[in-house]
């Protein structure tokens, strides 16, 4: 009678135990500043994961990172194979698999880069962006004006390394990225030298925490990850967090 006590004892604390993890999804390619793997440390760095790892410290959970390809990495999360992601823009498309923070804990923007020495072009109007091909990566969000399929052409591939090479093959005339990701895949293919970014950024938004809504708690988790967040953000520790990271101070 006590080995099945003891046995059951085990399994229920393995279940526990078990029970803290989550699956954080990111993508194939590091995305600066918000998730990097730092090869130096063997750890993840970046504005997004640091404050997932303390927030889910605080909340008594463990994350685990799973990379995919960003099309794919939505669509696990959606369906319960990722139970987070830990920097997505809060879109309508997106909200029926995933539950997302109230509160956001850093902004991105997007930026039009193009082949160096092209003739220059002001950014802060993107109208004149319809008469030409852009590129962009498979399932990003550029802002909603951006999104109108119709009014921009858009070449969409799966990652910002051969978003890079289709810019400078020639196939598109100008492509929409995060400029510090963009800048490290240059610096990694030999070609920074080659693509130049247009100012002002052409799309700048809030971005979140989302869970996914497979999980039978994944609202109550939204609930513990925005107020552990609001909690946070009211820390020394995140605003060195920010500066260290380049990312503006959040307004709201």
């Amino acid at each position: 009678m006590r080995r099945i006590v003891l046995t059951v004892l085990l399994v229920c604390i393995s279940c526990a135990a078990s029970g803290t993890t989550l699956v954080a999804a990111v993508a194939e390619k590091d995305y600066p500043p918000f998730y990097y793997f730092d090869d130096q440390t063997s750890q993840w760095r970046g504005i997004s994961v640091d404050v997932c790892e303390r927030v889910a410290q605080q909340l008594g959970y463990k994350l685990e990172y799973r990379r995919y390809p960003f099309s794919r990495l939505l669509q696990h999360v959606g369906d319960g194979r990722a139970d987070i992601a830990c920097t997505l823009f809060n879109t309508s498309k997106r909200a029926p698999g995933v539950t997302f923070t109230s509160i956001p804990h850093a902004f991105e923007t997007v930026s039009v880069f193009r082949r160096a020495g092209d003739e220059p072009l002001d950014s802060s109007d993107i109208n004149w962006l319809r008469e030409f091909q852009l590129g962009g990566i498979r399932a990003y969000y550029y802002g909603e004006a951006l999104e109108d399929d119709t009014a921009f052409k858009k070449l969409r591939v799966n990652d910002e390394e051969q978003l890079i090479k289709v810019l400078l093959g020639g196939r598109v005339d100008y492509a929409l990225g995060n400029k510090p990701a963009i800048e490290l895949h240059a610096e990694r293919l030999g070609v920074r030298n080659q693509i130049e970014f247009m100012e002002p950024p052409v799309f700048r938004g809030p971005i979140y925490i989302a869970i996914s809504r497979q999980r039978e708690d994944a609202h109550k988790l939204a609930a513990d990850f925005t107020r552990a967040v609001q909690r946070f953000r009211d820390t020394d520790e995140y605003v060195y967090l920010l500066e260290r990271y380049g990312i503006e101070s959040l307004l709201f």
